[in-house]
């Protein structure tokens, strides 16, 4: 009887503590972050960007045709300051550089002066959004922050 008593309670113990190992097992393993919680929090890392560690990438200056009104041909200059998040990803923005000038361009050259005169934030998003759209990962786009139009003005010749 004392046998039988003892392998019960061995028995017992042992799904006792399998129980126990198990459950520690799951709410442990719940507490470590999934894929999309981790990438989450990398993107929200990526917007919390103080201005003073963004990488400036300065785009030579922009002269582009616009849509004429006139015997003449319109042109705005555009200097243009692109702000990245760290030095690689200025590194594949530099790389990009033909297609961001090809994407700014096709922005602006079917538009009249009219259009744009005095509307430079408005053209910034525009830009931001065109530079964006040439990187599929969205932790990429994420780390092209901000545009800066620091002059533009209109020529006639």
């Amino acid at each position: 009887m004392k046998k039988i008593l003892i392998i019960v309670i061995v028995v017992v113990s042992l799904a006792l503590i399998g129980a126990f190992v198990s459950i520690f097992l799951v709410i442990n393993k719940s507490k470590e972050p999934t894929a999309e919680e981790k990438l989450a929090q990398e993107i929200e890392a990526l917007q919390n960007v103080d201005i003073e560690e963004l990488v400036p990438f300065t785009l030579d200056q922009q002269i582009i045709q616009l849509v004429g009104t006139g015997s003449k041909h319109d042109y705005i200059v555009l200097d243009i300051v692109i702000n990245v998040r760290d030095n690689d990803m200025l590194a594949r923005v530099e790389k990009l550089k033909p297609a961001i000038i090809d994407s700014i361009r096709g922005l602006f050259e079917s538009k009249t002066p009219d259009e744009l005169s005095g509307k430079r934030q408005e053209m910034k998003e525009p830009i931001l959004k065109a530079v964006k759209d040439l990187f599929s990962k969205e932790e990429d786009k994420l780390k092209i922050i901000s545009v800066f139009i620091t002059n533009y003005q209109f020529e006639r010749i």
